[in-house]
């Protein structure tokens, strides 16, 4: 470190680290060298335009807080899907697989945002202990994994491989706003679709009124991260006519369609703000470190099932996935 002043910043792409012990031990040594405010651990989906709304839809809308928890809300569904293989990253991923690459970093950390108590102020501090009492509140209690046909032929990847290239956990959140919802993942390669998505499912309305044969479809709200950003929300309404007949519609924000302007690349985002010292976009040391640790009984854990490229594996969790396709005209 000889020659580098305390106007330096240390910018580190994901993952940071290959585990817990790695993680920290990285930490361990650049703490040895750099203050932590120095230091900026890149997430890119933390600086995407749609991830950075969901603090504003949740803490800028009073429509919302109030029903922000398991009393009302049945459960959360995490979708992170892609559409082709490793292509030429096989060197690269077959030594991480998809719970290193996405889940440990990106889908915890999208989880944090979405579930986590408003902060005091907008500092990077404030934001990052709030994320942290998330991740200190997260249980894993199932974790499944799979690889598509063929992956072991991919340039790159071991011949015998048991690297999973999908991924797919329930979870649940331990605290007083969250206990009781599950929480859901799912990441994988080669699914036939690509798109990142959050479902909120709120719980169903009693056997009542316009409900009495339980038909009604529960409200949801979808969060579009990628590829088109947006925000979705399912509701009933009354087709108009003399009759009483209710149909699913949706009240609908996209990006595209309200702000004529250019959405910046992530990484323009990050790196403009490492240069400023603003850390708010990043990850904590102990952020890193804790979310290694909650999944580290599950890495390369686990039997691995075969699935037939282009399509979803079936689920293994006691959920229905909800159909994010059908949302895919919706923020075109």
């Amino acid at each position: 470190a000889e020659g580098f002043g305390d106007e330096t910043i240390i910018i580190i792409e994901k993952p940071f680290g290959y585990d817990y012990d790695s993680a920290r031990k990285l930490n361990g040594e650049l703490h040895d060298v750099f203050d932590e405010r120095q230091l900026f651990r890149i997430d890119h989906y933390l600086a995407k335009e749609a991830v950075q709304n969901i603090l504003v839809f949740r803490f800028a809308n009073a429509l919302f807080y109030p029903v922000w928890n398991s009393r009302y809300i049945d459960s959360i569904q995490i979708n992170a899907q892609e559409d082709i293989g490793v292509e030429d990253r096989g060197s690269y991923f077959d030594g991480a697989g998809t719970m290193r690459d996405v889940v440990q970093n990106h889908l915890l950390q999208l989880l944090s945002l979405l579930t986590m108590e408003a902060p005091v102020s907008l500092d990077a501090s404030e934001i990052q202990q709030q994320k942290l009492n998330v991740l200190r509140a997260l249980e894993v209690e199932e974790s499944h994994r799979g690889q598509y046909k063929g992956y072991r032929s991919e340039q790159g990847v071991e011949p015998d491989s048991t690297t999973e290239t999908y991924v797919e956990m329930k979870l649940r959140i331990e605290n007083f706003r969250w206990t009781g919802m599950p929480v859901y993942l799912r990441a994988g390669k080669l699914l036939g679709r690509k798109g990142t998505e959050i479902a909120v499912n709120f719980k169903p309305l009693p056997r009542l009124l316009f409900n009495r044969d339980g038909g009604l479809a529960p409200n949801r709200i979808v969060f579009k991260i990628q590829p088109s950003e947006g925000i979705i929300v399912d509701l009933a309404s009354k087709v108009p006519g003399n009759s009483i007949s209710i149909r699913n519609t949706n009240l609908v924000f996209c990006y595209k369609q309200s702000f004529d302007v250019e959405i910046p690349e992530a990484y323009q985002r990050l790196l403009l703000e490492a240069i400023k010292g603003d850390g708010t976009l990043f990850v904590s040391a102990e952020e890193t470190e804790l979310a290694w640790l909650k999944i580290a009984p599950f890495l390369d854990s686990g039997p691995l099932s075969l699935y037939d490229p282009g399509t979803v594996p079936p689920t293994r969790l006691d959920i229905q996935w909800v159909d994010f396709e059908q949302y895919g005209s919706v923020c075109p």
